[in-house]
């Protein structure tokens, strides 16, 4: 017999309903203290066999019922079976019929059952090995989207003959399986094993050694391996996470978030069941600003790494992660240059101009015009030549490329500005004399007037070359 709450089972392996001895269960349940048979549990016709001794052992939780046929023939004289029935409002139906998977004559499987839960233990007894006759074996039965399947065979060590698994009694946590052919403390002295229960399929779970299936997904234990609970996956196992039921793997729908694990391709989606489907970069990276170091990091999952080298940016291209100038434009350090040189605070074609300063198109200047055109150090001189300043006090006279020098210099120096006095002076006494002067000597003033203004063009000439 089995009780839960008001419902009571009861076996009759010997009853002859469908044939001799095929057996039976008898449900009853109580009501205001008084027991009432609510319903008798057959075997299907079909599988109904005499000597099946249907009943002869029987579990009961809730509204689920196991009945053991220790008899039945179906995989071998007295292989063994049980049955699964359930109780839908005061109607019990049967649902399954179990079997060992290496079921073999004389197993007896079924001639023990236990149920808890979702997890059902079916003893062996006559269970064979290659060493003893009757070693006996346990058999774990889970349910997997409505249907009980085995899980586990257990085996001990005992003497020859144990016969485990001849009576069962089971809770959430623990089986008590009986052994009575145990003969290590003498002959049939017998013994009981308690084992320790793994959690069942949809049960909470921490880690897969607590499972009996090795499998723990999404806090449940599951029936398959369901991605490894990878947040890559596309496969859940608990209603919680999108399952159909807690245990069960089911793949994700068409179009459902998940993460492959990867920052720089966007948000991810599922498609048939893999994290396949992804978005868009998340970093701005090359957008035509002056901000070069924009682009996706995905070892720092951030937007700080340097966008590709040769990327436009406002003040030229992107290289190093900085925006680096063309030639000509001004700069602070090489750093800044697209050609890597920064002479004169302009980007330049090579390192060192040498007396000179680097151009507007990036070339080094051959001539100045003013001393900003040479290298510091140096000062542009009447011949328009960078040459090494004489005095680093030196101003310049706008103008004309001629430089005075400091007051260090005065002595040395003093006819440099009075030539151009003397000149200027010269040539004004000789416009007021021009009047008294014949047609010839006012034509050679002329010529040394033009000799003088040709000069001066050439000099302009290359000072800008």
């Amino acid at each position: 017999m089995a009780l839960s709450g008001d419902t009571l089972i009861a076996g009759a392996l010997r009853v002859d309903t469908q044939t001799a001895d095929v057996g039976a269960a008898y449900v009853f349940t109580r009501s205001g203290g008084v027991w009432t048979e609510q319903q008798k549990l057959l075997a299907k016709a079909t599988e109904a066999m005499p000597s099946d001794d249907f009943g002869c052992t029987v579990g009961l939780d809730g509204d689920t019922a196991v009945i053991g046929a220790g008899g039945d023939a179906a995989l071998g004289d007295n292989a063994g079976a049980a049955y699964t029935f359930v109780r839908t409002g005061s109607t019990w139906v049967e649902q399954q019929k179990l079997t060992a998977s290496d079921a073999k004559a004389e197993d007896v499987f079924g001639v023990a059952v236990a149920i808890s839960g979702a997890t059902i233990f079916v003893g062996a007894p006559g269970k064979p090995d290659t060493v003893s006759p009757a070693p006996g074996a346990l058999y774990v039965f889970g349910q997997q989207t409505g249907t009980w399947v085995e899980q586990q065979k257990i085996v001990v060590a005992p003497p020859a003959n144990c016969s485990l698994g001849r009576s069962l009694a089971l809770s959430p946590t623990r089986c008590l399986a009986g052994a009575p052919g145990d003969q290590e403390n003498g002959m049939a002295a017998g013994a009981a094993f308690v084992f320790a229960l793994k959690a069942t399929n949809g049960d909470p779970c921490a880690d897969p050694s607590a499972c009996l299936s090795g499998f723990c997904v999404d806090g449940v234990c599951c029936d398959g391996a369901c991605g490894g609970d990878s947040p890559t996956d596309c496969l859940v196992c608990s209603v919680a996470t999108g399952a159909t039921a807690d245990g069960a793997c089911t793949p994700l729908g068409n179009g459902s978030s998940c993460d492959d694990g990867l920052f720089c391709n966007g948000a991810d989606q599922c498609s048939d069941g893999a994290c396949s489907i992804h978005g868009h970069d998340p970093c701005p990276g090359p957008n035509q600003d002056d901000n070069c170091s924009e682009s996706c990091d995905e070892q720092q999952q951030s937007c700080n790494a340097s966008d590709p080298d040769g990327t436009s940016c406002p003040q030229g291209r992107c290289g190093a992660g900085q925006c680096q100038k063309e030639l000509g434009s001004s700069c602070a350090d090489k750093s800044g240059c697209q050609s890597g040189f920064c002479v004169t605070h302009a980007c330049c074609v090579q390192a060192d101009c040498g007396a000179y300063g680097c151009g507007g198109d990036g070339a080094c200047l051959g001539a100045c015009i003013t001393t900003v055109d040479c290298a510091p150090g140096y000062q542009c001189s009447s011949a328009a030549r960078c040459v090494p300043a004489v005095d680093p006090g030196a101003t310049e006279v706008q103008g004309c490329g001629c430089s005075t020098p400091g007051r260090g210099a005065a002595r040395v120096a003093w006819w440099r500005l009075g030539l151009p006095v003397l000149f200027c002076f010269r040539l004004a006494r000789g416009r007021r004399a021009g009047g008294g002067r014949s047609r010839r000597s006012r034509g050679r003033g002329r010529g040394r007037a033009f000799r003088l203004e040709l000069a001066l063009a050439n000099l302009r000439t290359a000072r800008r070359g």
